[in-house]
């Protein structure tokens, strides 16, 4: 969602091990991140907006199967 703060890692499971970067969601709730990473099997991410909400970690995807990497998120309220 815009604003949403987004918190991009990568790891050999569903759940990331190892933080990679960090991007805010612009109006459309667009976001990417830019970098030189060295990727472990998966991609997945955390969405928080602006109340401090973290959703779970999205679904993740293989590193190498897409370029750009698009992960479904929703934030869910705690």
């Amino acid at each position: 969602m815009a604003g949403d703060t987004v918190e991009v890692f990568t790891g050999p499971d569903e759940e990331g091990k190892t933080y990679l970067a960090t991007a805010l969601a612009d109006v459309s709730g667009d976001w990417d991140v830019v970098g030189p990473f060295n990727f472990d099997t998966y991609l997945t991410a955390t969405a928080t907006n602006a109340s401090g909400n973290t959703s779970e970690f999205s679904t993740q995807v293989a590193a190498g199967d897409c370029y750009p990497v698009f992960l479904p998120l929703g934030v869910k309220n705690y």
